[in-house]
């Protein structure tokens, strides 16, 4: 029988190296504010399995980024690897999502929204994700599956469907997916929006104004987003149904 005292020390010393890894896990992280006035956090974290080589916060850098707006990638394209991106290329990489939105006037509350999503992402490809959306008491599921070389997908506005192979889930983090097709990761519906890149720009972060790219998404959805050159998530600015503005402002 192993000593109690040591089990113990066992017990907090794994305890100390999960929390430690993670810790250690990169994270990109915004403020959602409704006419400049914050309601919410909208967080992203960035796990690797042991033995992952590459990744971090970044989608795909400019480059890459250009070469799929200038047509690299063909839709129904089978060759699912030409929608890689600045994530790890080797091993299993998950992506979590967590929203948290609240409107109201002090303990009164009006309007809330949380989601959750997990996307995974193995040897620089999409594999998969689930996600679950409260938006104000409805509640909405959306599974993404890849099965070979196809993508099942399924979600509250969306049955069972096949959407083109090289679809990647509307999670904003990777600059290069913005040119589609998209799937909804609050609906399950598959989204084909107009961009259009509108160049250099500022866009207000938590620390201060930066330069960065700026794309507007017009059709379904409606959004402006902005990219750092090496492809970093910088910001996104939409109007929601009530009319007001809504910003993520990276911290």
């Amino acid at each position: 029988m192993v000593p109690y005292r040591a089990t113990r020390r066992a017990v907090v010393l794994g305890a100390a190296s999960s929390l430690a890894a993670h810790a250690s896990e990169p994270t990109l992280s915004f403020r959602v504010l409704r006419n400049d006035s914050q309601i919410g956090t909208h967080v992203l974290t960035f796990a690797v399995e042991a033995g992952t080589t590459g990744g971090g916060i970044r989608g795909a850098s400019t480059g890459k980024a250009d070469a799929a707006e200038a047509g690299s990638q063909e839709a129904g394209s089978q060759e699912v690897g030409t929608r890689k991106t600045g994530i790890g290329e080797t091993g299993l990489r998950t992506i979590r999502v967590a929203t948290d939105i609240r409107v109201g006037l002090g303990p009164i509350t009006f309007y809330r929204y949380t989601h959750r999503a997990e996307e995974r992402w193995r040897d620089g490809v999409f594999v998969g994700l689930d996600a679950e959306t409260n938006d104000d008491g409805t509640i909405g599921r959306t599974m993404i599956r890849r099965e070979g070389t196809s993508l099942i997908a399924e979600g509250r506005e969306a049955p069972r469907y096949q959407p083109p192979p090289e679809a990647l889930p509307m999670t904003h983090w990777d600059r290069k997916a913005i040119y589609g097709p998209l799937i909804s990761t609050q609906s399950g519906r598959l989204l084909r929006p107009w961009v259009t890149r509108l160049g250099p720009s500022s866009v207000t972060t938590a620390r201060g104004e930066i330069q960065a790219d700026r794309f507007s998404l017009r059709g379904d959805p409606d959004l402006d987003t902005w990219y750092e050159r090496d492809g970093t998530w910088a910001g996104l600015q939409l109007t929601a149904r009530d009319g007001s503005t809504i910003r993520y402002q990276r911290d």
